[in-house]
């Protein structure tokens, strides 16, 4: 149910693990306010959303003299995960390919990495560039990952959601106990669980084996954002300005010095600056090339001078990525050939 003018009340959202009513109290703007309440077995949906009930249950957190329902309604919780992510020109993504408790987070979140998996497909189909390969990597890519997050979403709702008094008992004596050790109480409440996406299968070419590991440990993983500037000097800006909206390669030539060169364009020296990421947070990869994807995804790491392997391997998927990168007549990047 969703309430206006429920006044000032906790700024994050709460888990209220209450073993005979399991409740979420959400937080909004201007004084709004969402609860989530669990009916139980026996429990008519229609009597639930009457002004009784929904007095009687929001008492319980807050006053109720002036309560104003903007709306309420019944909902199950699905897990579901579509079969097929892709059929000919159409993609699925948000909802329509996965649905999943809300208990994780993840639902909003999984749905705007598929928008942004999908969007940069799209567009270089429209223009062309693409194979059934690269339409057919979304899938391959998104469907684990999502998959990962509807099971994780399933696992919490478990134990925060739980009305059996065993699972309660056991739930509210470890998670205090557990709050005892600082890294392992921040590794709970900043939710480090939720492994980010990493995407090996898909669009991503397998590393050669005399790449090191640190630098290999980049692939199929969203690039970092440090702070940089031009090489000659200048004004501080993200990563992500140099690199454009396209593909680039992404060559680290020594410690927290870069190289990006875009399509059509010759390379544009720039070096890391502190900041709010690490300047050395690249350093690993010194010697070797990223390309990086428009989603900001790392498709190949190679040796500086080896591009070629990489557009070999993606050929089936991008067929003209290498016509994109000819090198410019005139330009020249530390033995770099397109």
């Amino acid at each position: 149910m969703d309430l206006l003018d429920a006044g000032e009340g906790e700024p994050y959202a709460s888990f209220h693990c209450n073993g005979s009513r399991p409740a979420v109290v959400v937080p909004g703007v201007n004084g709004r306010r969402r609860y989530e309440f669990m009916l139980l077995p026996g429990e008519d949906e229609a009597t639930m959303v009457s002004a009784d009930s929904i007095r009687a249950l929001v008492g319980e957190y807050q006053d109720v003299e002036r309560l104003r329902v903007r709306r309420a309604a019944v909902y199950t919780a699905q897990q579901r995960l579509a079969s097929r992510w892709r059929e000919g020109r159409v993609l699925l993504a948000g909802d329509a390919a996965h649905l999943m408790p809300p208990f994780a987070g993840q639902g909003l979140n999984a749905g705007l990495r598929d928008a942004a998996a999908a969007a940069w497909r799209v567009a270089e189909a429209v223009h062309g560039r693409v194979g059934e390969a690269l339409m057919d990597s979304y899938e391959a890519e998104r469907k684990p990952h999502a998959a990962e997050m509807v099971r994780l979403s399933k696992r919490i709702g478990a134990v925060v959601m739980s009305t059996n008094p065993l699972v309660c008992a056991l739930r509210d004596a470890a998670i205090p106990a557990l709050g005892v050790a600082p890294r392992v109480k921040a590794w709970l409440t900043t939710m480090k669980f939720l492994r980010q996406p990493r995407y090996h299968r898909g669009l991503a070419v397998p590393v050669v084996p005399d790449v090191p590991g640190h630098a290999a440990d980049l692939l199929g993983r969203a690039l970092p954002q440090p702070d940089v500037v031009p090489a000659e000097g200048g004004a501080v800006v993200k990563l992500d300005d140099v690199l454009g909206r396209g593909f680039a390669w992404l060559a680290v030539a020594g410690p927290g010095e870069l190289s990006v060169t875009r399509p059509g364009h010759a390379p544009v020296m720039v070096r890391t600056v502190a900041g709010t990421v690490d300047p050395g947070i690249l350093d690993a990869a010194v010697g070797h090339e990223l390309l990086v994807r428009p989603d900001r995804y790392v498709a190949a790491v190679v040796p500086i001078g080896a591009r070629r392997s990489a557009y070999t391997s993606l050929a089936d998927a991008l067929p003209g990525l290498a016509d994109q990168f000819a090198v410019p007549s005139g330009s020249h990047l530390l033995g770099v050939t397109s």
